[in-house]
């Protein structure tokens, strides 16, 4: 396998913001993918997407590949007189909340529309106000404002890199194995 394959899938899924929860935009994309490869794949009540290839001996114990398609990011909580507050979900580093941040969200016809997150008077909580932006309903994802990808010669630059690099290595590998099948299954 080349990098190309590598690098093309993990492009292609950069264009699809992710936060904990709304992982909905990356999942499709990853369905398609898998379709479109010819590998078979379910979704369980939780999202999860579980592909698999058979192997050529089922006495051997299956391997599994996990990677997470979501990223940190932060999540409308409240909005009351005109202030909206949002809480970090997965592991936002405490530096986004007690700094201004450039986010953005994205709007009901999936275009991205800024706004700043500026720290929350009270350090005693983990909110921060949203700026920038009005209408917002609870439970809004809020995405970093981060370069979607790019790479230059050593390094991937990406908004979430962690981990759809790995969805995307397991995906190439997986177009791999279903034209030269392994000796054992593998998820």
């Amino acid at each position: 396998m080349t990098q190309e394959r590598p690098l093309e899938i993990l492009r292609i899924l950069s264009k699809a913001p992710a936060v904990s929860f709304y992982e909905i935009l990356v999942s499709n994309l990853i369905k398609s993918i898998l379709n479109d490869s010819g590998i078979s794949f379910v979704e369980d009540e939780f999202g999860n997407i579980i592909a698999k290839i058979n192997g050529l001996d089922p006495t051997i114990p299956p391997i599994a590949f996990v990677a997470h398609m979501d990223h940190p990011g932060f999540e409308v909580n409240a909005v009351s007189e005109g202030k909206i507050t949002a809480t970090p979900l997965g592991g936002v580093p405490h530096s986004t909340i007690y700094k201004e941040t450039d986010c953005f969200i994205l709007n009901k016809k999936f275009e991205r529309v800024s706004c700043t997150l500026k720290p929350n008077p009270d350090i005693s909580t983990r909110e921060v106000n949203v700026v920038g932006v009005d209408n917002l309903k609870p439970q809004t994802p809020i995405f970093f404002d981060i370069e979607d990808f790019s790479v230059d010669e050593e390094f991937i630059y990406m908004r979430a890199l962690d981990d759809l690099a790995g969805c995307a290595a397991i995906i190439a590998a997986l177009e791999n194995l279903i034209k030269d099948p392994p000796k054992t299954d593998v998820y």
